[in-house]
């Protein structure tokens, strides 16, 4: 299956129906589909099939548009935010040797000139008669660039198969239907909007993208959730600290929310408090899931209070999750490293078989079939949940212990009152750091508090309130960056 078959099929049973919007501009399934085709037969002309396109993004109803009709023609698509730094760029284009360039914002500085590049208005201009969808199944449908250690960047790259499977197993889980309407708040070049974006045209139902500037002027946000009636959110933490933090709902609750699904790293105690006070009909959802997945591998419906770090639950149907410390499966309890069996698995890392081959090795409890190796740490809990222990490289020696950095940053979310947080081993002193965003020095507060459910080797000797934590594109917390900035302080 081609997944813009998804597409095709809502067309023809809604076809009046609003399918797509931004702040200006509306698209009923109609409309979408013949946009759609028109970039497709385009690109069949121009490049043919089987090949990579760039797609330079913007949060606009055309980058949608653009990336379905990539899909349509047989091709794969690599979505570029053109404000990125050039050298970036270039190396992503070097990785996946496009054959040429569409932009959903024309006015975008493309750094490189030796590829065709094409306004997006000129795509969805091309006159056709309708497309067929070329390819599909195991054919690549998009790739997304991750941040590497070694500094160059990695495509993962995803097939229409393992988003399709993926794409049914959340419509099944969390009943999407034609009455959904998703709010659309991550960029598009993070695998967090492929969620929005193909649960959509899956079921019939609507996308609005919200605007970046709303997240400055919360205020703004609740009156577009509640004025477009949104009622499904696809989160990522960090944008639901942000609007919690700039005091969201004030002056008023978002009305009409039915589903809060939220990922990318732990969700603080005090963030979900606030949104659960303020949205109390609707049900929030934890999700766990690298990028080397389509979408994600556990989740976890928040039930009652909770207290401790919130679990990333159980898998999806079809998806199985173990932990391995040691050559050997973990018992109850036991920290291992996190590994996903999964038809939704991504197929590697694009033109990067040595790498591929490290992370995506064959089942090591049977020796059939793929795995991915997350670098994540994990154990199961009383309940046969997965709770997530950070990253294997977070683990540090202190004072003859070892000891996880995350578990010190859980503990520090579940006091209540902090907002965004890290902590950061500053092994030239031999002191663990805790920097917290706030104007308020709750240095003496945060110790005493932390001594109560951590042992004293754990509590951090250098907790600090500072302004604002350096953050990835994403919203991520840039933990490298806060070590340059703060500890080359001393």
């Amino acid at each position: 299956m081609n997944i813009t078959e998804y597409l095709d099929l809502a067309a023809e049973k809604f076809p009046d129906k609003i399918a797509l919007s931004d702040k200006s501009r509306a698209f009923d399934y109609r409309t979408l589909l013949n946009r759609v085709n028109s970039v497709s037969a385009f690109l069949f002309e121009k490049i043919g099939t089987g090949k990579s396109v760039l797609v330079g993004i913007s949060r606009s109803v055309e980058s949608v548009v653009l990336f379905l009709g990539v899909a349509k023609s047989g091709n794969f698509f690599v979505p570029v935010d053109f404000s990125l730094p050039a050298g970036r760029i270039t190396q992503m284009k070097e990785t996946v040797s496009p054959s040429a360039c569409l932009l959903a914002n024309e006015r975008a500085k493309v750094p490189f000139s030796d590829i065709p590049v094409y306004p997006g208005t000129e795509a969805m201009s091309f006159e056709c008669d309708g497309f067929e969808a070329v390819g599909g199944g195991n054919d690549p449908l998009y790739c997304i660039f991750t941040s590497g250690s070694t500094g160059i960047p990695k495509g993962v790259l995803k097939s229409h198969k393992s988003v399709e499977i993926m794409t049914e197993c959340f419509s099944r889980e969390f009943g999407f239907d034609s009455e959904r309407i998703f709010g659309n708040q991550c960029p598009f070049d993070f695998d967090v909007s492929y969620k929005d974006i193909f649960s959509t045209i899956r079921n019939g139902a609507e996308l609005h993208i919200l605007e970046k500037t709303l997240f400055s002027f919360p205020a703004m946000l609740t009156e577009r959730l509640n004025e477009r009636k949104i009622n499904t959110l696809l989160w990522s933490v960090s944008a639901m600290k942000i609007a919690s933090s700039l005091g969201a709902f004030s002056e008023g609750a978002p009305k009409y929310l039915k589903q809060v699904m939220f990922s990318g790293e732990v969700m603080p105690t005090g963030v979900l408090s606030d949104w659960r006070k303020n949205c109390p009909d609707a049900e929030f959802v934890n999700l766990y899931g690298p990028t080397e997945i389509a979408y994600n591998c556990t989740f976890y419906r928040v039930k009652g209070e909770y207290t401790g770090a919130l679990p990333a639950g159980k898998a999806f149907d079809g998806t199985e999750v173990f932990l391995f410390d040691k050559g050997e499966i973990t018992s109850p309890g036991i920290t291992g490293e996190i590994y996903i069996k999964s038809p939704g698995l991504a197929m590697g890392y694009y033109k990067d078989s040595e790498k591929t081959a490290a992370s995506f090795p064959n089942d090591p409890r049977t020796g059939e079939g793929r795995v991915y190796k997350t670098g994540d740490n994990g154990a199961w809990n009383e309940n046969g949940e997965l709770v997530f222990k950070g990253r294997k490289d977070w683990q540090i020696k202190h004072m003859g212990h070892r000891i996880e950095l995350s578990e010190v940053e859980t503990s520090a979310c579940n006091l209540g009152y902090l907002g965004s947080l890290c902590c950061i081993f500053d092994k030239e002193r031999d002191v663990i750091c805790l920097f917290h965003e706030g104007a308020e020095d709750k240095k003496a507060e945060i110790s005493k508090d932390l001594r109560r459910v951590l042992p004293s080797y754990m509590i951090p000797t250098d907790i600090r309130a500072v302004k604002e934590l350096p953050k990835t594109r994403t919203g991520k917390i840039d933990r490298n960056a806060v070590a340059r900035e703060y500890l080359q302080e001393e």
